[in-house]
């Protein structure tokens, strides 16, 4: 259930060494869950086009009618922030996305549509409406359904995690691999640097790799080597990873209680 994505943002000196900051998407608990964990879930539409929908837009400060009816799919458009967000998360096995194909279907008949597949979670937008003094609403409204679904739901969000490179062509291999995304081979490197006679890279190695387990999935081995590596050479970016892994740890917990109330 990991997806990474890395980038260098920003470059800046600590005495002999840079420190590469990454960005890597990391698993967000939902902050208002309104289930445990499931299986199947689905979606459906139940909005249509009202007789009247025409309306005003506002695109370079001058006020233009819209007479295209778009209600219906801009709720389309919605719904499918939220499959996407639910989708992505690797939470759930299935996310399926029901349209209606008539007004005023009975509740039964929803269910009835939504039999094949069998979900233990049934959402259903049945009103909907944007107001925005932007043109471009249906963007807008597949940012809003995924804000709505990472309320409700786990979403993946970007966070920033640090290394440490000092000078050299070992290190600097390291970081260009884990620039890469091919951490495995950055932490080939990390572990030979990590047996240096200056004690401030075995340090910046130590913590690198305790980098490196975190987004292995090792949380425990994480913290153990940031504390190694603190032992060697004081940091205040220790400290500061400390503080962030007791949050991550604080987010895995409320993964596992969701799997064992399952």
């Amino acid at each position: 259930m990991k997806r990474y994505i890395f980038l260098m943002v920003v470059l800046f000196l600590c005495g002999c060494s840079v420190n590469t900051h990454l960005t890597v998407d990391v698993l967000n608990p939902a902050k208002r869950p309104v289930l445990q964990k499931a299986a199947d879930v689905a979606l459906i539409t139940d909005v249509f086009n009202p007789e009247k929908c025409g309306q005003f837009y506002f695109y370079d400060k001058r006020s233009i009618f819209d007479s295209t009816c778009r209600v219906r799919f801009q709720a389309e458009v919605f719904m499918e922030g939220i499959q996407d967000i639910i989708g992505d998360s690797q939470f759930f096995m299935d996310v399926a996305n029901i349209g209606l194909s008539e007004k005023n279907m009975p509740f039964s008949d929803m269910l009835s549509l939504s039999q094949d597949a069998d979900p233990e979670i049934l959402l259903i937008l049945n009103a909907f409406k944007m107001q925005d003094r932007e043109f471009i609403l249906e963007h807008l409204a597949y940012e809003a359904g995924k804000k709505v679904a990472s309320y409700f739901f786990p979403a993946w969000v970007s966070v920033t995690r640090m290394v440490i490179v000092p000078s050299g062509n070992e290190w600097q291999r390291a970081s260009e691999a884990a620039l890469a995304g091919s951490w495995e081979r950055a932490d080939f490197f990390w572990e030979a640097l990590s047996k240096e006679k200056s004690k401030k890279k075995q340090s910046a190695a130590w913590f690198n790799r305790a980098v490196y387990q975190e987004i292995n999935g090792d949380f425990e081995t994480a913290a153990d080597y940031v504390r190694r590596a603190d032992a060697l050479c004081h940091r205040k970016i220790h400290r500061t990873y400390l503080n962030v892994w007791e949050q991550r740890m604080l987010m895995e917990q409320q993964f596992d209680a969701l799997i064992l109330n399952d």
